[in-house]
């Protein structure tokens, strides 16, 4: 592996990424909506 093909595989990635921006900010959403929501039933079943 050469630095240019490590470039070409971080840029790759970085538009991969960005693709993916908005779905993985509705994923992390949800995410802490279901993580939350896991607290609470926690909460009440253990006092």
């Amino acid at each position: 592996m050469n630095e240019l093909t490590i470039c070409l595989l971080v840029f790759l990635l970085l538009g991969f990424f960005q693709d993916f921006l908005h779905i993985g900010d509705i994923m992390l959403k949800l995410l802490t909506e279901i993580y939350l929501y896991y607290i609470k039933v926690i909460k009440t079943h253990f006092k």
